[in-house]
């Protein structure tokens, strides 16, 4: 039985090495080529390679792939989904907030429409995690967009939503000190 395992154990260990391989082939190709990839995973979502791709295109800061990176706002890395008994090893990690936090500033547009209109309750937190992380350094200038889109919103559950993110930017500021949570209170109010 233990023979069994153990080569069950190595079988598993070279397949996982050989979906490596092919994913590190695959990221070494242009950027056009890994948002193609993307978008042709876009419904199965069931590459190995998925998680791989993402991280590439934060780390080349490509500002093509945000509305696409948006998009993959709910998608966990399989590696950090809970298991079968519903414990977890693991927090989740979803990839996308790492790269749209890794293009920066350029993403806050697309973020804020993710916030106000994104198709799922996850995505949309993902959204304000990412939007949070970008304005990390100035929370105060990421809550007075928020409150300016809150204000052009155009029904009450896009106001909800976007006042919730505008919230949980406040209380994150709150914890930085009197300073900066006088200039976030000051944000919010305009």
């Amino acid at each position: 039985m233990r023979m069994l395992l153990l080569a069950l154990v190595i079988v598993a260990s070279v397949g996982s090495h050989a979906q490596e391989g092919s994913c590190a082939t695959l990221t070494a190709k242009t950027p056009e080529v890994l948002r193609r990839f993307l978008e042709e995973q876009r419904s199965s979502r069931q590459s190995p390679c998925l998680t791989l791709v993402i991280k590439k295109l934060g780390q080349i800061h490509d500002v093509d792939a945000i509305p696409l990176l948006v998009g993959y706002l709910d998608y966990m890395d399989p590696k950090t989904a809970p298991l079968s008994n519903g414990g977890a090893t693991v927090w989740p990690s979803y990839p996308a907030v790492s790269a749209l936090f890794q293009i920066g500033k350029p993403a806050a547009n697309e973020l804020l429409s993710a916030i106000q209109a994104g198709r799922s309750a996850e995505l949309r937190a993902n959204s304000t995690k990412a939007y949070m992380y970008i304005y990390r350094d100035n929370l105060s200038l990421g809550i007075q967009a928020l409150k300016s889109a809150e204000l052009q919103a155009t029904t009450e559950d896009e106001r909800r939503r976007l006042s919730a993110a505008r919230q949980e930017l406040t209380n994150h500021c709150k914890a930085r000190g009197e300073k900066e949570a006088e200039a976030c209170r000051a944000a919010a109010a305009v």
